[in-house]
């Protein structure tokens, strides 16, 4: 049967090209922005992808899980990605190219269908309205969700030669003076930057609390809840707290040592127009 063209999406991404490939193509990202992808389960790791590369997708559709077989026909990142897929209703390939601009990324999807039989194939041309509809919805969150990384990327980095982590409390866009860096009172590989009002504009994480910072995904990190801004590096429980500035440092010990993150509990002066950003 010939093949229909079901749909392209082309855009540009305001992103480097690695990052925009990280989060189209690894799962601790495409499970984050996708709504239909389940689980993908591969032959050995993730990491070890390349050109011929087969693995089970399990997708949501509707109510149901599906379980679909795929295979990497091309893999040449962070440039080119095309996934095939056997269904029911024929041979289903995605094409995924990118390339690099001046300001960005230019990001491009084709997806492809070769229909089983004839009525498949009408099937497809009647309801290939549906196709846009349905996956310009999906990349659309897909970009949105690729520039909430960079914004954290930007507001939460580790340096692997120095073993020295950072967290920006505002965003770059956030006009504030900075007067001076203190050492957290409780624990020496913690420092913190303050304002000329007094509140911490960042903190600076060294040795252990630095490794664990590395450690975690970029997403997820904040919640909101019970009147506070929540941030943490682990699901432990909070044996302890330290108060400063507006912010409680919490430990998982009683002698401050396991920093697992803090809580934004003065609210008056933080502003939360500038902490709701940080909810993604």
């Amino acid at each position: 049967m010939k093949e229909i063209i079901c749909f392209t999406f082309e855009r540009h991404i305001n992103a480097p090209i690695d990052t925009v490939f990280s989060c189209l193509n690894e799962d601790e990202h495409v499970l984050e922005w996708n709504d239909y992808i389940v689980e993908h389960i591969y032959e050995g790791d993730e990491s070890e992808l390349k050109e011929g590369s087969t693995f089970i997708t399990k997708q949501k559709i509707g109510k149901k899980v599906i379980e679909l077989e795929a295979e990497y026909s091309a893999f040449n990142p962070p440039y080119y990605a095309e996934v095939k897929t056997s269904t029911k209703e024929g041979m289903s390939t995605t094409k995924y190219s990118l390339s690099e601009e001046s300001d960005g990324t230019l990001f491009k999807v084709e997806a492809i269908l070769i229909p089983k039989n004839a009525y498949y194939s009408i099937i497809t041309k009647l309801f290939k309205w549906s196709f846009k509809v349905l996956y310009n919805e999906q990349y659309e969150k897909f970009i949105d969700y690729t520039m909430t990384i960079m914004a954290m990327k930007d507001r939460i980095s580790y340096d692997q030669e120095h073993h020295l982590g950072f967290i920006h409390l505002f965003s770059s866009e956030f006009d504030y003076e900075f007067e001076k860096t203190e050492e957290l009172e409780v624990n020496p590989l913690i420092n913190i930057d303050l304002d000329t009002i007094g509140r911490i504009v960042g903190i600076e994480l060294f040795e252990n609390p630095a490794k664990k910072l590395k450690e975690v995904s970029k997403t997820n990190l904040y919640i909101y809840a019970d009147n506070k801004y929540s941030f943490r590096l682990s699901n432990e429980e909070v044996a302890n707290i330290y108060k400063i500035a507006g912010i409680e440092f919490c430990f998982a010990d009683e002698d401050f040592n396991e920093f697992i993150g803090f809580d934004i509990v003065d609210l008056s002066l933080y502003p939360t127009y500038e902490l709701d950003k940080l909810l993604i």
